[in-house]
């Protein structure tokens, strides 16, 4: 991702023929995870729409390589970085005992135990007061902000959702609008569902909250139909669909440079219960005996590594064939999508039996310009997408999938191109035009403040 911004800070200067808006999010760059993405588009293209942001977030000074990096204290200063197109605060992140006691004593089966007890009384008490919440000193720092600098619409991304009770707090005391993004849903979610008796009560509770919270919003944004309908249905506010879309700056000097004779098949990203990885493998092993276990058919798993416990969920269902599939760490974002472009098959899984799910990656692939397979079939806006994309495969079941990695294996083989993209479809999910449609909302919005 280009962010050159972090290297040089530019000069103090607010562009005065702009509106001003306050971003809240948790995840910003140089924080590489793909949740940083979205609001990093934002900051970046607002000034085309005619918004100066200023990003509040934690400071991300330390990479993301597992889980418990993510919890780990860092920095030890505000610092504050600026360019023509937007400013950043970053704040100290100061972990909490909890994560400490994570952070030096590792995932013993104590320090687990405890930690899930300090958990879900966090998750019970902050749903009155935000003192509890390790990061809360993003909503002391915009106190701060606003009270001392004129913003027009304040908009926050959850999750963590928690920082829609910092945006209905500030929104109250200031009489400023704000926008709640929901990047995912939250208590209308079907990807997991609570199991014990704790955890439905805590989703009563934070049911109530997300309620409560969202009274103050002026409008709530989110990442497809689906999710926009079930969201609005809940809360009883008016949604719209900003997708997450890619940066076109991205690709620029990326190109194939497919030196290997390998049939590569790629999946970029963790995993999640729902995801049916055991069909895509069973037919992954079936296109190798049917294929004679031909040595040129791999099938690699991006950035999976990150999650040990999805890691050993692919080696089990893949034992006995080491040698055709590999597994990474996260990488470096330049040479992910150099490992896409070379790849000749994009595999996207849908959550199985679930509409509406359509993670970043969807639309990474679709501007990385390979033939692209969705499995199993969403009948949403998955489907969609990949049906209008000349590339794109749907399968509904194991057999259809089976059936598609066959068609392309032989076309790869018989060196014959699927195609060409459509370069004027694929070009309506930049990052640039979604910003534009949410530079829209924040204008209906405004207006009505004036």
């Amino acid at each position: 991702m280009a962010s050159s911004f972090i290297e040089v800070e530019a000069e103090n200067t607010i562009l005065e023929a702009v509106k001003n808006v306050l971003i809240l999010s948790y995840f910003f760059p140089p924080c590489n995870l793909t949740a940083g993405q979205r609001t990093y588009g934002w900051a970046k293209y607002f000034t085309q729409f005619g918004y100066y942001p200023t990003v509040v977030t934690r400071n991300w000074d330390i990479e993301i390589n597992d889980r418990i990096d993510l919890v780990r204290s860092t920095g030890d200063h505000l610092r504050v970085e600026k360019n023509d197109s937007f400013e950043v605060h970053y704040l100290p992140y100061r972990a909490n005992w909890r994560d400490r006691l994570l952070t030096q004593r590792g995932r013993s089966k104590m320090v687990l135990l405890f930690g899930k007890f300090l958990t879900l009384l966090e998750l019970v008490l902050q749903n009155f007061t935000s003192r509890v919440v390790p990061f809360n000193e993003i909503l002391t720092h915009a106190d701060g902000l606003i009270a001392n600098r004129n913003f027009d619409a304040i908009v926050v991304t959850g999750n963590p959702f928690i920082l829609f009770q910092f945006a209905d707090k500030l929104s109250r005391k200031h009489n400023i609008p704000w926008i709640a993004d929901y990047r995912d849903d939250w208590n209308t979610g079907e990807v997991s569902y609570p199991k014990t008796w704790i955890e439905k009560q805590l989703k009563k509770l934070e049911g109530l909250s997300e309620k409560r919270w969202l009274r103050s919003s002026s409008a709530f944004t989110t990442i497809s139909p689906h999710y926009r309908d079930k969201i609005a249905a809940f809360i009883g506010k008016k949604g719209y669909v900003i997708l997450n879309g890619f940066f076109s700056d991205d690709f620029i000097g990326i190109e194939p440079n497919q030196t290997e004779d390998l049939f590569i098949l790629l999946y970029n990203g963790t995993l999640y219960p729902k995801q049916d990885v055991e069909g895509l493998c069973r037919a992954f092993k079936r296109l190798i005996k049917e294929n004679n276990f031909d040595k040129r058919i791999q099938l690699r798993f991006l950035g999976l590594g990150f999650d040990p416990f999805q890691t050993k969920r692919v080696q089990d269902q893949l034992e006995g064939y080491e040698s055709f599939f590999e597994i990474t760490l996260r990488m470096p974002r330049k040479i992910l999508l150099e490992q896409e472009v070379n790849a000749d098959v994009l595999i996207m899984l849908s959550h199985a039996g679930l509409k509406g799910v359509p993670s970043s990656k969807l639309y990474e692939y679709l501007a990385v310009g390979r033939p692209i397979i969705a499995f199993p079939n969403d009948q949403d806006i998955i489907e969609s997408t990949i049906r209008d994309y000349k590339l794109g495969r749907v399968a509904d079941n194991e057999n259809e999938l089976l059936r598609h990695f066959q068609d392309v294996f032989d076309a790869w083989k018989e060196r014959r191109t699927e195609g060409d993209v459509d370069e004027s479809y694929v070009a309506q999910f930049t990052r640039d035009k979604q910003t534009g449609k949410l530079g829209e909302l924040l204008d209906q919005i405004t207006s009505r403040y004036v």
